[in-house]
């Protein structure tokens, strides 16, 4: 079974993950995660609320040096291609939009190709 999990920017700029849950607790229309793991190890029981823009779902894979890879990544290939790892509209699929022109637009036909690469940064930093 695939592992659901999100990820978000916190209003001080700590990217955490966890469950996302929408209107928590007050009915507000917050976007907030909770179960979470935060970058610096300290895990939370409570949600905390996030920047919506920068939520990105866990796509079920991981980078080459075992990274998880998250919608709106940026990763690198070896020979110094990069993509966004984007999803479709109204679609369950994620792809690649490609930053400027790739040498070799093959490498993220597959999953195992998009493994080879490295998360380098995302979208929201």
């Amino acid at each position: 079974m695939r592992i659901i999990r999100f990820r978000g920017q916190t209003k001080e700029g700590e990217f955490i993950h966890g469950d996302l849950v929408h209107n928590a607790f007050d009915g507000n229309s917050k976007n907030m995660l909770v179960g979470i793991r935060c970058e610096n190890g300290i895990n939370y029981n409570y949600p905390i609320e996030i920047i919506p823009e920068t939520v990105g779902q866990f796509t079920g894979l991981k980078d080459k040096n075992g990274v998880d890879i998250y919608l709106n990544d940026i990763c690198e290939f070896d020979n110094g291609d990069k993509f966004i790892v984007s999803m479709e509209d109204n679609w369950l699929e994620f792809y690649a939009e490609w930053i400027g022109e790739p040498e070799c637009e093959d490498q993220t036909r597959d999953f195992y190709r998009i493994s080879n690469s490295k998360v380098i940064s995302n979208t929201h930093k």
